[in-house]
């Protein structure tokens, strides 16, 4: 809850610093058809089953200039925004197009990437079509929404030279579109320009937590559980041994370090050796040479509370696959 808090927070300043253009971005060539593409579950993962989701993406979409993660933070912004304006059953269009015009400001015409976010919900009145893009102002209910999604989007959008608008009759909808200028040069590798969605493991994996704190151990275990195992908790080293003895097929074990009685260093040691096939990770908030004075630590993974669900799943890839 903590660390929720805490990211809440920084969103709000990352929202108000892409308004402001202030905000310190890492741009780079990509293939916004492939990004859409690879971002398109996400998305889809937010919205209700009630709500179709159509995506079109023309062909020959040219390369343009993005900071993936402030892309995915106003895709996913816009696709929140139609989800909340569509009361019942409707329908969300995310359509990628090219489009020659000119930038609003003035000037010659000139070549647009447009990723557009179209919903049948309930619209915007005409008089409230710019003040949407100011901050703080929302439509939504006290407590519900900070009104910084769309000053964020447009904030983002002039940065890179792009430009946002938006196009809605009340009772039948809006459609949002967001406007990228092409990149001079076409620097796009050939693979992993977006990252790519993990795949389910096709086995399931068997998980042991143990930590004092309840509240800790189930929170790593929720991760874990999101990143395919089943998982079991135990509070000290002696309920995790009666756990490892009791049950197979254990493939990992995550310990907290200083825990009542035996500490989670004596624990990691002694069940590695007289049980070489469980991969073990250790988390403290010591740092790690505060930890390396235990013998028997060299395959034992060390990971810094608070733990992330980022890294559980780097440890999780350094299991080894099983027999076949």
């Amino acid at each position: 809850e903590a660390r929720d808090a805490v990211m809440r927070g920084k969103s709000l300043n990352d929202s108000l610093l892409a308004f402001a253009g202030k905000s310190k971005l890492t741009p780079q060539t990509a293939d916004l058809g492939r990004f859409v593409q690879a971002w398109a579950p996400f998305v889809r993962r937010a919205i209700p089953s009630r709500i179709k989701i159509e995506l079109g993406i023309d062909e020959g979409i040219p390369p343009v200039l993005i900071d993936a993660a402030m892309a995915e933070s106003c895709l996913l912004n816009l696709a929140l925004n139609a989800r909340d304006a569509i009361e019942g059953s409707g329908t969300i269009r995310i359509m990628l197009s090219v489009i020659e015009r000119e930038h609003p400001s003035g000037g010659a015409p000139q070549t647009w990437v447009c990723l557009s976010v179209a919903d049948t919900g309930s619209g915007v009145p005409e008089h409230l079509h710019e003040q949407v893009f100011q901050p703080f102002f929302t439509t939504r209910s006290p407590g519900q929404g900070s009104g910084l999604g769309l000053s964020r989007v447009r904030g983002y959008l002039e940065q890179i030279g792009g430009f946002v608008t938006l196009s809605s009759r009340v009772g039948k909808g809006t459609t949002i579109t967001m406007f990228f200028p092409v990149s001079p040069v076409d620097t796009r590798e050939v693979e992993g320009d977006v990252p790519a969605i993990p795949a389910i493991p096709e086995k399931r994996k068997k998980a042991l937590v143990i930590d004092d704190t309840p509240a800790v151990a189930r929170v790593v275990a929720r991760m874990l559980a999101s990143l395919g195992c089943d998982t079991l908790i135990a509070a000290n080293g002696k309920e995790a041994r009666e756990i490892i003895n009791r049950e197979s097929g254990l493939d990992l074990m995550i310990s907290d370090v200083v825990m009542p009685g035996e500490s989670g260093v004596d624990l990691a040691c002694d069940i590695s050796k007289a049980h070489p096939g469980i991969r073990i990770a250790l988390m403290s908030g010591y740092s790690q040479e505060k930890l390396s004075a235990g013998e028997g630590l060299a395959e034992i993974v060390f990971l810094a509370k608070p733990v992330s669900r980022a890294q559980l799943e780097a440890f999780i890839l350094t299991l080894p696959e099983p027999m076949p």
